[in-house]
């Protein structure tokens, strides 16, 4: 596999390093440091690029105006002199709330400038897939390393652990609907995602997964050509047998997925409830009207109760207000209507189709806003890139949309 030097691919590697620290010695401390430095950099620099040189989808007119939003309630926060607490006794660093916003929505520019320029096309998106599966196979191992160090410096016998890596394999998801040329490679990589996703034992992870899986299967065998339609029915019909008895496996072999399962049927949501009618009853009665409207600033979640909302309606309605909450709104609207203009071409439809369902599910029961993969926003950037150049293409030969 060869990958040509450029920008977009330093660009890569510094994400990928970045990601990896505390994986590999040396990566923590100064060397970090300067490797989120780089990456803000690089990523601040082609947002300014994509807004001034390029006619952007209507998706950006969302993504401006929400980072735009927190850039202001971020500044705020970190000239606010009292100190932050989670739990009330940790300290939490407050450029953290913006840095994580930052690294989750900033690198869908250079993607989509990287791809306008032809540093990014779909054969090296490809090709990126194969770099990233066992940079990820490694994050989780490591995380699954530091789960068990714990538990035994704890003194506990456990050995299965929910690993917060599956969702980076649901991330990574999307990107299989480009390898429609090759079936039986693309639905190897689908299934491998939903197996991470599913050792990972993340039971939101796992929920969005097998939606994911059902809409993937149902578009493929809807844009399928008649000739390949048996094969598309058969690889399908594999995969979910193969979920079926891997899924059944898990259920005689592991305590802890039987544990997972038995919650999730009662009902318990981790405490997410009590998170939730918290947030909503100090909303409703102890908020005052320009509080409601404009929020409390950012991180008040944390002020109030001690813990994120873990849900990014509760946590916008806290923080931001009800203003928040239209700007998020906003944000989707713009998020649907660019996927709606992507019918041109099924895989890039289908891609943002499972990325839409990906980022918003997410929005119910996790954060999605500041937690969105770098290569999740490599693949997003691509398809609105994708988007960009096709219909400047039909604007530019009118025949052609006839």
């Amino acid at each position: 596999m060869r990958l040509k030097l450029n920008i977009s691919v330093l660009y890569i590697i510094i994400w990928i390093l970045y990601s990896l620290q505390g994986a590999i010695p040396g990566l923590s401390g100064p060397v970090s440091r300067v490797l989120l430095l780089v990456n803000l950099a690089i990523s601040i620099y082609y947002a300014f690029v994509a807004n001034s040189k390029y006619k952007l989808p209507v998706y950006f007119k969302g993504l401006n105006l929400m980072l735009i939003m927190f850039t202001i309630y971020g500044i705020i926060l970190m000239v606010d002199p009292r100190p932050l607490y989670a739990h009330g006794v940790v300290a939490i660093d407050k450029f953290s709330y913006l840095k994580s916003i930052y690294l989750s929505l900033l690198p869908i520019y250079p993607f989509y400038v990287f791809t306008r320029r032809g540093l990014i096309n779909e054969s090296e998106l490809k090709r990126w897939f194969f770099v990233f599966i066992p940079f990820m196979i490694a994050v989780y191992f490591h995380r699954q390393q530091q789960s068990e160090l714990a538990a035994m410096m704890r003194g506990s016998g456990r050995e299965e652990f929910t690993n917060n890596a599956g969702y980076m394999f649901l991330a990574i998801m999307p990107t299989v609907a480009f390898f429609k040329r090759k079936p039986f490679l693309q639905y190897a990589n689908l299934a491998l995602c939903m197996l991470f996703t599913l050792m990972s034992m993340k039971r939101g992870a796992i929920i969005i997964g097998a939606l994911c899986v059902f809409v993937f299967l149902y578009m493929s065998t809807k844009t399928v050509s008649r000739s390949r339609k048996g094969w598309i029915f058969i690889l399908s019909v594999a995969l979910l047998a193969a979920g079926y008895y891997y899924v059944q496996y898990m259920l005689n072999t592991s305590d802890y997925f039987n544990y997972r399962v038995e919650t999730t049927m009662e009902g318990n949501s981790s405490k997410r409830d009590v998170i939730y009618s918290s947030l909503w009853d100090i909303f409703i009665t102890d908020l005052n009207a320009l509080q409601m409207l404009i929020g409390s600033g950012a991180c008040a979640t944390l002020r109030y109760i001690g813990s994120y909302a873990h849900n990014d309606w509760l946590e916008l309605l806290i923080n931001q207000g009800i203003i928040g909450v239209v700007v998020y709104i906003f944000y989707w609207i713009c998020f649907y209507k660019s996927y709606k203009r992507a019918k041109y071409n099924p895989a890039i439809m289908l891609a943002l189709l499972l990325l839409l369902i990906i980022t918003f599910l997410k929005t119910l029961f996790s954060m999605s806003y500041n937690d969105m993969e770098f290569f999740e926003t490599m693949t997003l950037g691509y398809c609105l890139a994708n988007i960009s150049t096709y219909y400047e293409h039909l604007d530019n030969n009118p025949r052609l949309s006839r």
